[in-house]
């Protein structure tokens, strides 16, 4: 009698697991891939946007202020030609133009703040006990998955692990519970898998499933928020416009200095004639 091989089937029941632990799996690639595109986003907004203010922002100022000035001196101007003395048109020029310089200096002040905390932590959140604690638990929980001594691919899936780690370690110490929130997906036990009813296991694989698919579709958002933003547009524009040799940010420094340049001209006619009126107004000795 010839031997006859054991053949072992599915029933739909392990099948179903199957799929769901797939699709799973799937979707956890999915968060991770989506969260160092993110990352790697953030990174590139930085970058672009403290460049942009090394070389643009302080040249707007420069044109703000010559504007200003402009605007107090015609106003001491039409004073003194009323015949309006030197302290009350100082006093008026302070009045009328006191909200304007107050923006101005805040801007100023502002941006200097900004630059000096874009080194340090400022990303640093007030939390509750709560919140701190559920922090350290969801590091503990993504450490599991993510850390590189976990990975169960080759170099190239070792080395992704490596950055997804330098995201959590990077979120952990700033005390980001958002995006430790977003990409806390925990993987299942296999053992507790085992012991669990075709109804248990599949409502759990179900709810992690959903859980993961909301972390997607949480990238995804907060992807496109920053794509469809002014500065991001602004990126692409100067990216375009350099692969042509053209540098559009040194082209836009160039010509808010030209009007700087224009407007401080001017501004010194002002000053020159408002100094002739007034010394003309001058009571003789």
């Amino acid at each position: 009698m010839p031997d006859t091989a054991l053949v072992f089937t599915k029933n739909r029941d392990q099948v179903k697991i199957e799929e769901l632990q797939l699709d799973l799996q799937a979707k956890r690639q999915q968060v991770a891939e989506m969260t160092l595109d993110l990352e790697d986003l953030k990174l590139e907004m930085r970058h672009f946007q403290k460049e942009y203010n090394l070389r643009v922002a302080g040249t707007y100022v420069e044109l703000d202020r010559v504007n200003l000035s402009m605007k107090e001196y015609r106003l001491r101007l039409r004073l003194i030609r009323e015949g309006v003395c030197r302290a009350e048109i100082e006093e008026r020029v302070v009045s009328c133009f006191k909200s304007e310089r107050q923006r101005l200096e805040n801007y100023e002040r502002d941006a200097m703040e900004h630059e000096k905390e874009s080194g340090e932590d400022s990303n640093r959140q007030k939390l509750s006990i709560r919140q701190t604690k559920q922090i350290r638990k969801l590091y503990l929980e993504l450490a599991k998955i993510y850390h590189p001594d976990k990975s169960a691919g080759g170099e190239q899936d070792y080395e992704r692990q490596k950055q997804m780690m330098t995201i959590i370690n990077r979120a952990y110490e700033d005390q980001d519970i958002d995006t430790l929130k977003r990409m806390s997906v925990e993987s299942v036990d296999e053992i507790e898998l085992h012991n669990q009813t075709f109804s248990e296991k599949k409502k759990q694989l179900t709810q992690q499933l959903n859980c993961v698919m909301r972390s997607v579709g949480d990238l995804r958002l907060e992807i496109n928020r920053i794509k469809s933003g002014e500065i991001y547009q602004l990126k692409r524009e100067v990216s375009k416009t350099r692969e042509k040799g053209v540098d559009l940010i040194a082209n836009l420094v160039k010509d808010i200095q030209r009007r700087v340049n224009a407007n401080q001209r001017k501004l010194t006619d002002l000053i020159s004639i408002f100094q002739q009126l007034s010394a003309r107004s001058q009571p003789m000795d």
